[in-house]
């Protein structure tokens, strides 16, 4: 994953924008569908309106065949930019008169009135409405309209929802970066104590619990935990320091883990070296160096090598002489 590395308090910022993210992209989508199923419902609404005046004005010209008087009702389209063309038929169905927009001049009448109804198609709304006269049909009007208005309505609205998006994610964001301390903090303390637990071995540093909700429960159980392994280190610390003989305690890595102080006794030379985490191989080394182990007359490495296979693989006990007059049984 693409956050496992990153810390609690950008997992927490992203996964409240992401959400809040997905939560807008579904309201906006179903915000622009509305709004745009509703500006075509309300462009077929306006249209049908006009073509409902074009109807009444133009019957009179089509009772007397006046063309021209028909043609002077069309041409009060001008001031429908969204016009493309529009269309008088008689009774029968026969182009009577027509309008067409300046800026597409040409024959856009089909000849014979199409259906009453209206359809969207090929990026145009197509509209056709009865003239009638004293209840009886007696021609059509049909009008071919662009969806120039259509689209910028679309187009602005989209803008407007995405800047509100934006705004909104922005202070989804800030938000998150304000308030998540209320989670990140206890656990970033948290961190911190068991960090500096692991790094000086003090089982006495306890976490302040700032909660009562499940990070304070995690704290208690944290702080519980330490307790009894200070309990524990400290019955393991007084037992050892009971041995009368030195004790010392190894790891795999051959690094000391703790010893007594029967043990310092013997080595007192030594004491200032005798810290948790020193190296075995270390210790041999200084003390060839100080003069309190000799190396039998094998170089330093041999002697080394040697003590540290002992070491590892240890078979029975055996005895050292320490310094010049002390000896003891390892």
């Amino acid at each position: 994953m693409i956050l496992r590395g990153a810390s609690i308090s950008t997992k927490l910022t992203w996964s409240t924008v992401l959400s809040s993210g997905a939560a807008l992209l579904l309201a906006s989508v179903a915000m622009i569908a509305y709004d745009f199923n509703s500006a075509r419902d309300e462009m077929v609404r306006d249209l049908g309106i006009l073509s409902q005046v074009i109807a009444d004005n133009s019957a009179g010209a089509l009772v007397f065949g006046d063309e021209a008087g028909a043609t002077d009702v069309l041409g009060a389209l001008h001031a429908q930019p969204n016009i493309v063309s529009a269309c008088i038929y008689d009774e029968n169905g026969k182009s009577f008169a027509e309008y067409v927009r300046t800026l597409n001049r040409g024959t856009f009448c089909p000849v014979r009135a199409p259906a009453l109804g209206h359809e969207f198609r090929g990026g145009e709304l197509l509209y056709t409405h009865a003239v009638t006269l004293a209840g009886e049909r007696i021609g059509h009007v049909y009008f071919r309209s662009d969806l120039t208005k259509l689209e910028s309505r679309l187009s602005a609205f989209a803008v407007m929802v995405l800047l509100i998006s934006g705004a909104a994610l922005a202070a989804a964001y800030a938000l998150s970066k304000r308030f998540q301390g209320a989670v990140t903090r206890p656990l970033l303390e948290l961190v911190a104590v068991a960090k500096s637990v692991s790094d000086e071995k003090n089982y006495s540093i306890r976490a302040d619990r700032r909660s009562d909700d499940e990070l304070g429960v995690l704290v208690d159980a944290f702080n519980d935990m330490l307790s009894t392994i200070e309990e524990r280190e400290a019955t393991l610390t007084d037992a050892i320091e009971s041995v009368s003989e030195g004790f010392a305690l190894w790891d795999s890595d051959d690094r000391l883990v703790l010893n007594n102080a029967k043990y310092v006794e013997i080595f007192s030379e030594l004491s200032d070296i005798l810290v948790e985490g020193v190296h075995f191989e270390d210790f041999l080394k200084v003390a060839v160096e100080r003069g309190i182990y000799d190396t039998d007359g094998d170089p330093l490495e041999s002697f080394v090598a040697r003590r540290l296979a002992e070491h590892r693989n240890p078979t029975k006990p055996f005895e050292r002489l320490i310094g010049t007059e002390r000896w003891v049984r390892i």
